[in-house]
């Protein structure tokens, strides 16, 4: 008879979530039975004694380590240990098969993800050293290769055929209740993710309200003012003594945000020869008439192809779910951006994949000590995305603290990119979050002023300055901030329509299968509407 077991997974939680659902996913893919204790606490006695049951009801036990140690049991048989560490000896003592995962430390890992605390860090060593005494160990790289390894060392494991497993009854009622059982998973699920994309529709189709409520309101507004500029010029050319005050047409401003477009000054030249023609009032009515009507034209012309809100609205490249977008209304690019994570790229398959850009790391600062590192890929990527016609841009994850440190970022970036043609802007990153050695440090007027300082150096320097954060970071500042930089801006749950100024939008970071990079390593993908420098 065919046997089905149970697999019990135990790792921290909140920074292996990914890694724990595509395990689940995977043991689920071989029709056995995944169980995870996440959704109890190990610190509640009684929640511990149903752990331990099930644990006991396992056949097989794997323990996935990444670079947290977890929270640390405070009184009792297991004080001064981790849960996790807890329920891996408890399945020493009833002898259950442990299959050992960690991370490889080659890994690159963000912040929130690493063990902050220098006593867990030991902890975790030991726990580590424990884990390996007496058995082997496999390192992952990714929650794929995670996968690939679980899948081999559990088949390994089954061949054996020594646990007891559960035996499928043959009664007829079962089944059906089994297959039941499965059936209303898959439409639970199924209901969860009509769900889930029934609220972007709507969330998409408020966005657009508001978006297309914002462009009628500056279309009138503009309108109103360009008439009432023409107006004032009729009255001064009418009233027979009053001069016109002599400026450049491209300095004179009505508003700061009204410039005097060309057909504009050619409308006034009309009214010009109008007012010279003899006197004769008759024609210079018609004039008048013509005028307004030709701005009225021109303006929404104008506005409509210099409106400051870009049209986010996508479809998928090829079929739904790719990674692959483009955008319906626009014409936009799609681009990667990579650093040393990515390792060693065939940049010629990359291009051949329908890459249009790549933004390139040059280094970073350290988010714990602050020293400076540049991307040991960077010359190698520039260089090969160069030679197969990418266009290109930097980055530079930055952790300064002050302009002082800000000016050595800067030195360093920009000797790193001395001779090198660069089409896409030169990019900042400065994250503050807890954790780093940047939180606390600025009020929110220092931390705009110092990015700004990074803008203003770089642009000194003849190159394009950009901002990169996601859309909750730039929602934590005023709307005008930033003046008029551009902006980079993250968001895989929504299109980036409420943040000004914003031309590359990546919408995912984590899409593999782009050719040219290993396979299983993850990568960004963003889509750009930028077309040259701002001023």
């Amino acid at each position: 008879m065919e046997k089905k077991y149970q697999i019990f997974i135990s790792s921290t939680y909140e920074d292996l979530k990914e890694e724990r659902k595509k395990v689940e996913d995977t043991i689920l893919s071989m029709y056995q039975f995944p169980i995870g204790m996440e959704m109890f606490s190990a610190a509640d006695e009684k929640q511990w004694e149903i752990i331990k049951e099930t644990i006991d009801s396992s056949d097989y036990y794997i323990l996935i380590i990444g670079h947290r140690y977890g929270s640390v049991i405070k009184e009792g048989e297991y004080a001064g240990i981790s849960y996790t560490q807890k329920e891996f000896r408890y399945a020493l003592e009833k002898k259950i098969p442990v299959l050992a995962f960690f991370i490889d430390n080659s890994v690159s890992i963000t912040p929130e993800k690493m063990e902050q605390d220098i006593n867990k860090k030991k902890k975790l060593e030991k726990f580590k050293d424990e884990v390996k005494t007496g058995r082997l160990v496999e390192w992952w790289e990714n929650k794929y290769d995670l996968a690939n390894k679980v899948t081999n060392a559990l088949n390994k494991q089954i061949s054996r055929k020594d646990r007891p497993g559960w035996i499928r009854t043959q009664s007829l009622e079962t089944d059906n209740l089994q297959r039941k059982i499965v059936e209303l998973n898959k439409t639970v699920e199924e209901l969860d993710e009509n769900k889930e994309e029934l609220q972007k529709k709507i969330l998409k189709l408020n966005k657009k309200r508001q978006q297309l409520i914002r462009i009628n309101r500056k279309v009138k507004v503009r309108i109103l003012l360009r008439i009432g500029s023409v107006v004032i010029l009729l009255v001064f050319f009418l009233s027979g003594g009053l001069p016109l005050i002599m400026h450049d047409k491209d300095n004179w401003q009505m508003d700061e945000n009204i410039e005097m477009y060309d057909d504009n000054a050619h409308a006034d030249e009309r009214v010009q020869a109008s007012k010279g023609n003899a006197g004769e009032n008759e024609n210079t009515e018609l004039q008048i008439n013509t005028t307004q009507k030709d701005v009225n034209t021109k303006e929404i012309q104008v506005l409509e192809e210099n409106r400051e809100i870009i049209d986010w609205e996508w479809e998928y490249e090829g079929i739904t779910d790719n990674w692959r977008r483009f955008l319906i209304n626009t014409p936009s690019e799609l681009g990667i951006d990579v650093s040393a994570y990515q390792k060693t790229i065939d940049w010629e398959k990359v291009r051949a994949d329908g890459i249009d850009f790549a933004v390139i790391r040059v280094g970073y600062r350290g988010y714990e000590y602050g020293n400076i590192s540049l991307d040991s890929k960077f010359k190698e990527n520039m260089d090969g995305a160069i030679a197969n016609d990418i266009k290109v841009g930097v980055y530079f994850y930055s952790q300064a603290t002050n302009q002082d440190e800000m000016d050595e970022e800067i030195n360093e970036l920009l000797k790193s990119i001395e001779g090198y043609n660069i089409d896409y802007p030169v990019v900042i990153e400065l994250v503050c979050e807890k954790g780093y050695r940047t939180y606390e440090v600025f009020t929110i007027e220092e931390y705009i002023d110092l990015i700004n300082y990074f803008c203003t150096k770089i642009k000194q320097s003849g190159y394009t300055p950009m901002i990169y954060g996601s859309m909750e970071w730039f929602q934590q500042f005023p709307a005008d901030a930033f003046g008029g930089y551009y902006k980079w801006v993250y968001s895989s749950d929504s299109t980036p329509d409420e943040i000004d100024n914003c031309v590359i939008w990546q919408y995912t970071n984590n899409a593999v299968g782009v050719d040219g990079i290993d396979d299983g390593i993850k990568v960004s993908i963003n889509l750009s509407v930028y077309d040259g420098e701002n001023d």
